[in-house]
């Protein structure tokens, strides 16, 4: 399926409606997709779904275990919040805050195509969001260790104010540690 291209067939993954695919990588992709609270109001997530040829991969489903337990316990304005790590249908996923946004390195690529810098009170307020979230995670003991202009989202609210969202948070130290464990 090529990105934001819609789903071809209904597909439901637990309680999550996918509705269209944001991102493809090595180990998952990722969609836009809806669910509905108690209430019944509908909300947009996005959902991480594990590749299939890893589903089988006890140590790297391990992995996500660890690193949806190290997303989940981190509360932070500037930090994209992950809801669950589930399996519906033999399939392993993350549902996760939806950032609706453009990642750094996407805006750096147009700034550098039309030769507009980023304003310098833009960049020192990215820089200062970013690291109040780093700092907030550094006082749980996890670190990032992977942050790069990927893995930071610009957003916009109601209000059109921007605002800064880290995710993949905690990745790297937990792929460090299932690599300690396969040396034991």
């Amino acid at each position: 399926a090529m990105l934001g291209a819609p789903v071809r067939r209904a597909q439901q993954l637990g309680r999550y409606h996918l509705l269209d695919r944001i991102a493809f990588g090595g180990m998952a992709e990722i969609y836009r997709a809806k669910t509905f609270d108690a209430t019944g109001q509908p909300h947009l997530v996005a959902v991480k779904r594990v590749l299939a040829h890893l589903a089988e991969d006890d140590d790297f489903i391990q992995m996500l275990v660890d690193e949806a337990k190290i997303a989940s316990v981190l509360r932070h304005a500037s930090i994209a919040r992950v809801y669950e790590f589930a399996r519906a249908h033999g399939e392993y996923f993350i549902a996760m805050e939806h950032v609706d946004g453009k990642d750094m390195r996407t805006v750096l690529e147009r700034c550098r195509s039309k030769k507009k810098p980023i304003p310098p009170e833009h960049a020192a307020y990215i820089a200062a969001e970013v690291g109040s979230a780093l700092h907030a995670a550094h006082r749980l003991g996890v670190v990032h260790r992977d942050i790069k202009p990927a893995n930071i989202f610009l957003c916009s609210n109601r209000d059109y104010a921007d605002f800064v969202k880290v995710v993949d948070f905690g990745i790297s130290k937990v792929l460090e540690a299932a690599r300690a464990i396969g040396r034991s």
